[in-house]
């Protein structure tokens, strides 16, 4: 470990490995290489956990290939338990300065009888045997230190090896963030774990090797989580002959899969996207149906539904199919969503560099389709026998609503001023500044359940100007979850009619007030 805590090294995030630049001295007979990795996989963390060499070394100063080791600690730890140990003071053969003992207490008294550097490497070659071949991993806190003056030792001695290094310093950068600092002692202490003899090589990489078994722990447990999260959003067999046959409509107009990825996301939805997601379908119990837009889709032949406010309201509709080819209706409508898509996507890759690696990594990306992949599975489409589950109740011209808003008479009961009652209607600024703060204590009421309360504050907001499809949406929660579906109604036409004037999108409000409509009805049942 580098006792001088200032010249810690620092590694990048993006940095996945990096490698020593260690010329072999002119007089030396040895060449020793090493490279630092950050376990990223499930597989390489737990074959690290199986079996690693925590290491640490004490010096007379700073430069490899200048100073000297005074003394080394190795331990070999097995599934997190320490296995065998080595540990020896080293005689320099050059005078230790005050500054290099007031940091380690090791004095020139201390090594006047100790052995050699040529003793200490031959007995250190015989106890690391294949982590100096690269197969067991030597871990050490800022390892680039250790392993710098390891490498030079070995090689005045006139040995090869090739080795394979943790840093315990980058990884807690990486894995633990928010430290003050990532001095070992303070790494430590993250993990209470205590040192028995600070800046002693054997004690300190006793410390390092129970620091790398919780970092690894940690990252283990990260891994996991991500791959169960990796399984359940992988879509079914028939899920991916879908996206093969969107892929598939994309590609024939001339659009290309580069980051086009598959992905099921919590609700069972599969997003289709291009970074961001451009489509969803949902194998559901009532049926199979792709969500598109009202507006660029011709959906007189099929069966359809509105959507859920959740799925984009009134500007959005549910399409029902049976099989994939029924939907090649809808490819302009797809690849019109995919370009719009595309050109985001790749605006962002402009501004972000990083945004189109990082994102080939993603969830979505690891479901993504070659074209032999996709060929393949709408073969398997063609050959799979299809049974209709969707619902004949489902109308087929257009959005399913037999009965709106405007055929239906409501008597709502309240305290709301006119419109044209309402102050700061010409002073927008001050109308958020009066207004915002009653909204914000009045969603706060509502969300703890004090409804009545929360409306009042919603009225007083709507009474200062206050004009905002926060506003509206939380006066609708609220008059929804005490059943008040009148009022529900009544703000919600209010809400539309002045939220349109601002050309603000009102498709979740129409489809909130669809949904209120319904329960007014079977209210009045």
């Amino acid at each position: 470990m580098n006792i001088f805590n200032k010249l810690f090294t620092v590694l990048t995030d993006s940095t996945e490995e990096w490698v020593s630049r260690q010329e072999v001295t002119t007089n030396g007979r040895g060449y020793v290489n090493y490279i630092c990795k950050r376990p990223n996989d499930l597989k390489s963390i737990e074959d690290y956990m199986k079996r690693y060499v925590a290491f640490d070394v004490e010096t007379t100063g700073l430069d490899s290939k200048k100073d000297r080791i005074i003394e080394v600690g190795a331990i070999l730890f097995e599934n997190g338990h320490t296995v065998e140990t080595y540990s020896s003071l080293v005689n320099p053969e050059v005078k230790i300065s005050k500054e290099a003992t007031t940091i380690n207490h090791i004095t020139n008294g201390m090594v006047k009888k100790a052995p050699t550097e040529d003793i200490v490497c031959k007995e250190l070659v015989k106890f690391l045997g294949d982590a100096l071949h690269e197969q067991t991993p030597i871990c050490a806190h800022n390892a680039d230190f250790d392993m710098s003056f390891l490498s030079q030792a070995l090689m005045r001695q006139g040995y090869d090896a090739q080795i394979l290094c943790l840093d315990t310093l980058s990884l807690s950068r990486k894995i633990i963030p928010g430290l003050s600092n990532y001095k070992q002692t303070t790494v430590a202490k993250h993990f209470n774990i205590k040192n028995k003899q600070e800046h002693r090589a054997i004690s300190d990489a006793e410390v390092c090797g129970e620091i790398l078994w919780k970092l690894l722990s940690i990252k283990k447990d990260e891994e996991v989580k991500k791959l169960e999260i990796l399984v359940k959003s992988k879509p079914s067999p028939e899920e991916m002959e879908v996206c093969a046959f969107i892929q598939d409509c994309i590609l024939k107009k001339g659009g290309d899969n580069k980051f086009l990825g598959f992905y099921k996301n919590s609700n069972r939805y599969i997003d289709v996207s291009y970074l961001y997601s451009f489509l969803r379908f949902k194998f559901a119990k009532k049926g199979k149906y792709i969500i598109v837009n009202k507006q660029f889709s011709d959906v007189s032949s099929y069966k359809v539904e509105p959507c859920t406010i959740s799925e984009g309201g009134t500007d959005y509709i549910r399409v029902y199919f049976n099989n994939p080819f029924e939907l090649e209706g809808l490819s302009d409508s797809f690849y019109q969503a995919y370009r719009k898509c595309r050109n985001s996507a790749l605006d962002y890759f402009e501004f972000n560099k990083r945004a189109a690696s990082e994102h080939k990594k993603s969830i979505a990306m690891s479901n993504k389709l070659t074209v032999k992949e996709m060929k393949s599975l709408l073969k398997d489409a063609k050959n799979r026998e299809y049974k209709s589950t969707n619902d004949e109740s489902m109308t087929n011209k257009g959005s399913g609503i037999n009965l709106s808003f405007k055929d239906i008479d409501i008597n709502p009961i309240h305290n709301r001023v006119q419109l044209s009652n309402v102050k700061n209607l010409n002073n927008e600024r001050k109308a958020f500044d009066e207004g915002y703060p009653l909204w914000e204590k009045g969603d706060q009421l509502r969300k703890n359940g004090n409804i009545q309360e929360a409306i009042d504050c919603f009225e007083k907001a709507r009474f200062y100007g206050y004009n905002s499809p926060a506003l509206y949406e939380s006066y609708a929660k609220a008059y929804h979850a005490i059943k008040d579906y009148e009022n529900e109604i009544d703000i919600l036409n209010e809400g539309i009619v002045r939220l349109k004037h601002h050309k603000i999108n009102v498709g979740r409000f129409e489809a909130r007030r669809d949904k209120a409509v319904e329960l007014f009805l079977k209210q009045l049942k």
